[in-house]
């Protein structure tokens, strides 16, 4: 495979946002909890 295709970096580029949220958010209750 040469090149990544548009929709895979975009699906990728979602999933990492969409992680780094959830990421932030188990922080956050976590912080709010101690």
């Amino acid at each position: 495979m040469t090149g990544e295709s548009p929709e895979y970096v975009i699906r990728e580029k979602t999933h990492r946002k969409t992680a780094f949220k959830a990421v932030l958010q188990c922080v956050l209750f976590l912080q709010s909890s101690l």
